[in-house]
């Protein structure tokens, strides 16, 4: 061979090498990673409590109401408070009814507990929600408003966001006799789920 056709020969040597030297480079997989590491979930708390004037926590004592005027009934504040990190929608139930009866004149008979109502209003939006006491007892009810994280109620200002009533009221035609006529032993409970 002569030394052209040698220095030909080279060049195209040279020339495949590097034609594979790219193919080689085109089709290697290259590949890197990125670690999020050592992940923990934790949840929002939802913790609600209930005040009638003092302090909150998660069972207050309830109303003692005498004097109570069949068909007009009676109305009470209280307040309600959220201090976890979610909003919670409300309901309400009567948790008991210490048998369900009315006593009048110191004698019990059983009454249908439909005849006593139960309306609770925020007084924050106005909203209120009736319900008998036999809708209680049956299950948990609905309220209109939620109530929304880091919400906690107070009497002053007034109406401000966690301030409810409550008015109780009998049927005046359930009574009959001079009285008085007492319904006893039921706690209403609070339930909030997060929206």
């Amino acid at each position: 061979m002569n030394r052209k056709t040698i220095a030909i020969a080279r060049g195209v040597g040279a020339i495949a090498a590097v034609a594979a030297l790219v193919v080689g480079i085109t089709f290697a997989a290259l590949n890197t990673s990125a670690t999020l590491a050592d992940n923990t979930l934790s949840t929002a708390t939802a913790n609600l409590t209930v005040s009638t004037g003092g302090a909150f926590g998660a069972s207050e004592p309830g109303f003692t109401i005498s004097g109570l005027v069949p068909g007009t009934g009676v109305t009470d504040p209280f307040y309600l408070s959220n201090t976890g990190g979610v909003n919670l929608g409300l309901t309400v139930q009567a948790a008991s009814t210490g048998g369900g009866t009315i006593t009048e004149s110191g004698t019990t008979s059983s009454t249908d507990l439909s005849n006593v109502s139960v309306v609770i209003t925020n007084l924050n939006t106005g909203n209120s929600n009736t319900y008998n006491l036999a809708e209680l007892v049956s299950g948990a009810q609905a309220l209109t408003d939620p109530i929304n994280a880091g919400v906690t109620g107070t009497s002053s200002p007034p109406n401000a966001p966690g301030d409810y009533s409550i008015h109780f009221d009998i049927n005046p035609a359930t009574i009959n006799g001079a009285g008085p006529a007492t319904v006893t032993g039921f706690d209403l409970v609070f339930a909030g789920t997060q929206q």
